[in-house]
C-alpha cells in the first residue's frame, strides 16, 4: 500500500499543467534569450523533446515549442522557398485553413509540437523494428507487422466524440484506431527511414463522380514499383509466391506491386474467402487508383523544413514533405490516374479548430487520456551488495511519484523495452494488486473513479505487457499476458480483439498451428476478422496440410456463427 498510497492519483487534462512535483525547470535566461546562442535554444529544444518521458507532455511541449520559437528569428529565411503546389489543389475551405496559410510563416504554434512527438516516437521505432535489415522491402514488412500487431483495430464511423479522428501521436500513444489509423503510422514509420509510402484510394466511378475517392491501401515505393499493403486485412496483398513458409516457422506473406495486381486477375481474387465472402477489390477497379500523400500542415511549412535541415547523425527525423517531388517518383512508376494530397489530416485540423470551444470533446479527450496521468511511488532503487545488512529499505528511501503508464509507454515507442528503465519496468509498476486498490477504496483513502482509473491503466498494461514480451521472443510469457492477464480476467475488455490476434501469432511463432487458428477464428465480431480468417486458411494450407495430421483442422472447434454485419467484405472506407 505504501507504494501509492498518499496522493498516488493527481488527474489532469491533457496538455494543462503538469502533475505536482513534475514540471520540467526552466533554464536562467531561456525567456529573455539573454546570454543564450541561437545554436543552444535549438539544442534545448531537442534535449527537452528526447527527454519529456519525464514530464507531462503539455507541459514540456509548450517549452519545447517556445525555445524554436526563439531560435527561429534569429534565422533567415531561404529567399527561393515557395509552398508546395499540390496545396493550391486541395478543396478551397482547406486552403483557407489558419494552420494552411501560415505554411510560410516563422512561428511554431503549440501544436507543432505533437507533430514533433510524433516523429520522434516513429523515428525510434523504425530503427528498432527495422534492426539492422538492410533491404527497403523487407523493412517496410517489418514496419507493416509491426503496426497491424501493435494497433488494435476499431471500427470506422459512427458519430460523437467516441469517433474523434485521431493524429498519428495520438493513436501510438492509444495502441488503437482505424484502418486509416494504422495506414498513417505505417506511412510515417517508413518515412523515417526514407521508404516512400503513401495512400491508394479508388476514384468514383463515373456515375458516382461526387463522391470522394475511398482509400484502400498504403503504396511503397521501390524501384520504380508500388508494392501494396491492406491495413485492413493487416496483411500485404500477396504476389505470385507471396505466401511462404517462414524461415521462423509462421507465414511470410511477399506484397505484390500493383503493375501485378492489375495484370493478374486472379491475385487479388485468392482474397475471397467463398462465392458469398468476396475481396471487395478486383484488378479492373485498379484503373481508378489515386495516389495520396499523407502530410499535416505543419509537415508542409518552411519551419519544419529548417529545423530538418539542422538535424545530423542519430538525432534526425523527417519533419517535411515535399508532395510534389514524391508525385514526380509516384507518377514515373506508374499504376495511378492522378496524386494528391489526402484530405484527411486538413479535416482534422479543420474539426480540432471547431473542437477547441468544445467542452463534451475536451471531457472525452482528458478521460480517454486520463490513465496516462496516474500517479504512483517508484520502488526505492536496490543495492547490489553481498551485505544483507547494508540493503535499503522501503522505509529509508522514498521516491518521488512518477507516471508508470506513461513512461512504460513512451520507452515502448522508443524501443527500449527492458532493463532498469524499460517500458516492462514500468508497465508492471502500473499494475497494482486489485485487492489493495479495493481496500483503499473501503479505507476512504481513494475514491472509487480513481479505482477505476486504476483498472483501466492496469489493463492497458497487461495488453502492452504481452507485446513487449513478443517483440523480445518470449513468447510464452506473452501467452500468458493475451490469455490470462487479458482475456480471462477481462473477456469483453478493450483489448479483446488485438489479444485474440496476437495470441494467433504468438501461437504461430511457436508453431503450434491448431491453436494459431482456433485464436484466429476466435473473435468473429473483430474488425479484421476477415484478413485473420485468410491467415487461418493459409496456415492450414501451408502447414497443416504437410504434418501428417490432415484432420487436425477439424479438431479446432468451429468459430460461432458470423453476425450479419461481420459476415460482409472488409471496407476500408
Amino acid at each position: 500500500m505504501a507504494m501509492w498510497a498518499g496522493g498516488l492519483a493527481t488527474l489532469v487534462g491533457c496538455g494543462v499543467r503538469p502533475p505536482s512535483g513534475q514540471a520540467p525547470s526552466s533554464p536562467p535566461g531561456a525567456e529573455s534569450v539573454s546570454g543564450i546562442s541561437a545554436d543552444e535554444l535549438f539544442q534545448l529544444a531537442l534535449d527537452n523533446l528526447e527527454h519529456l518521458e519525464k514530464y507531462h507532455v503539455g507541459q514540456m511541449l509548450q517549452q519545447v515549442v517556445e525555445r524554436l520559437n526563439q531560435w527561429i528569428k534569429f534565422q533567415h529565411r531561404p529567399d527561393h522557398w515557395r509552398p508546395d503546389p499540390l496545396i493550391s489543389r486541395l478543396p478551397k475551405q482547406y486552403q483557407e485553413l489558419p494552420s494552411v496559410r501560415k505554411v510560410a510563416e516563422l512561428e511554431f504554434p503549440l501544436e507543432d509540437g505533437y507533430v514533433l512527438l510524433a516523429a520522434l516516437w516513429t523515428r525510434d521505432l523504425a530503427k528498432w523494428i527495422s534492426g539492422q535489415t538492410p533491404d527497403e522491402l523487407q523493412q517496410a514488412q517489418k514496419l507493416f507487422d509491426w503496426t497491424v500487431r501493435n494497433i488494435q483495430l476499431q471500427p470506422a464511423g459512427g458519430e460523437g466524440p467516441a469517433y474523434w479522428r485521431q493524429l498519428p501521436w495520438e493513436t501510438l500513444l492509444l495502441g488503437r484506431g482505424s484502418s486509416l489509423d494504422r495506414a498513417w503510422v505505417f506511412i510515417l514509420l517508413a518515412r523515417q527511414l526514407g521508404i516512400e509510402a503513401f495512400l491508394i484510394a479508388l476514384a468514383p466511378i463515373e456515375e458516382q463522380q461526387s463522391a470522394g475517392e475511398v482509400p484502400w491501401a498504403v503504396g511503397v515505393l521501390r524501384e520504380n514499383e508500388i508494392y501494396v499493403f491492406d491495413p485492413t486485412l493487416g496483411i500485404p496483398i500477396p504476389g505470385p509466391e507471396g505466401v511462404q513458409k517462414g524461415a521462423k516457422g509462421g507465414l511470410e506473406i511477399l506484397p505484390a506491386s500493383l503493375r501485378q495486381l492489375a495484370d493478374n486477375p486472379l491475385l487479388l481474387r485468392r482474397l475471397d474467402l467463398g462465392p458469398q465472402e468476396r475481396y471487395p477489390v478486383a484488378s479492373v477497379d485498379l484503373a481508378r487508383a489515386v495516389a495520396l500523400i499523407a502530410a499535416l500542415p505543419a509537415e508542409l511549412s518552411l519551419r519544419m523544413q529548417m529545423v530538418e535541415s539542422r538535424l545530423v547523425g542519430g538525432g534526425w527525423m523527417s519533419l517535411s514533405v515535399q508532395p510534389s517531388q514524391l508525385a514526380e517518383r509516384i507518377k514515373a512508376a506508374g499504376g495511378v490516374r492522378d496524386v494528391k494530397l489526402w484530405t484527411r489530416p486538413f479535416t482534422i485540423a479543420w474539426q480540432r479548430q471547431q473542437q477547441a470551444q468544445d467542452r463534451e470533446f475536451a471531457l472525452w479527450h482528458t478521460s480517454v487520456m486520463a490513465p496516462f496521468w496516474i500517479q504512483r511511488a517508484e520502488p526505492p532503487p536496490r543495492r547490489r551488495t553481498q551485505d544483507p545488512q547494508e540493503n535499503l529499505s522501503s522505509t529509508q528511501v522514498v521516491r518521488e511519484p512518477i507516471l508508470p503508464l506513461w513512461r512504460g509507454r513512451v520507452a515502448h515507442l522508443r524501443g527500449n523495452l527492458s532493463g532498469e528503465r524499460g517500458a516492462s519496468y514500468f508497465y508492471h509498476l502500473a499494475r497494482p494488486p486489485e485487492s489493495e486498490l479495493n481496500i483503499a477504496v473501503a479505507e476512504g483513502k481513494m475514491p472509487l473513479p480513481v479505482r477505476d482509473l486504476f483498472l483501466r491503466a492496469k489493463q492497458d498494461a497487461s495488453y502492452w505487457l504481452g507485446l513487449v514480451c513478443f517483440d523480445l521472443g518470449e513468447y510464452q510469457a506473452a501467452l500468458d499476458y493475451f490469455q490470462k492477464r487479458c482475456l480471462e480476467l477481462w473477456p469483453d475488455g478493450p483489448w479483446r480483439s488485438g489479444a485474440y490476434y496476437n495470441l494467433g501469432r504468438t501461437y504461430e511463432a511457436l508453431a503450434q498451428y491448431e491453436q494459431a487458428i482456433r485464436s484466429y477464428e476466435a473473435d468473429p465480431q473483430a474488425p479484421d476478422h476477415y484478413g485473420r480468417r485468410l491467415r487461418a486458411r493459409w496456415i492450414k494450407e501451408h502447414f497443416l496440410s504437410e504434418t501428417g495430421s490432415p484432420s487436425s483442422v477439424e479438431k479446432s472447434p468451429s468459430p460461432p456463427p458470423l453476425s450479419k454485419d461481420s459476415s460482409k467484405a472488409p471496407s476500408s472506407k
